[in-house]
């Protein structure tokens, strides 16, 4: 008998804690200043995409110099730095 009142209580509280955890929960309505962005080189195109981590969708594709390998941005985000391949060269 325990067992079986054991397993009545448990394996609704177990789904009940499996679904809070695991439900879609919605992003925050954040302002355009709130909001974070990724930079992808493109090394074939000669360009850097600009995807919107809230959406994950790309904002904007900047055209750069020859095959770029790596970007760096402040933590502001006001300012990139680019390398590509040319030596000793960053945009």
């Amino acid at each position: 008998m325990r067992k079986v009142l054991f397993i009545a209580v448990l394996v609704p509280l177990v789904l009940a804690a499996g679904w809070y955890y695991f439900h879609e929960r919605t992003l925050p309505a954040y302002g355009p200043l709130y909001r974070e962005y990724a930079y992808v080189t493109n090394g074939k195109s000669n360009t850097v995409t600009v995807i919107d981590l809230r959406t994950f969708r790309p904002v904007r594709t900047l055209q750069v110099g020859t095959e770029p390998t790596g970007v760096a941005a402040n933590p502001s985000g006001m300012k990139c730095t680019l390398s590509t391949a040319a030596p000793r060269t960053l945009a």
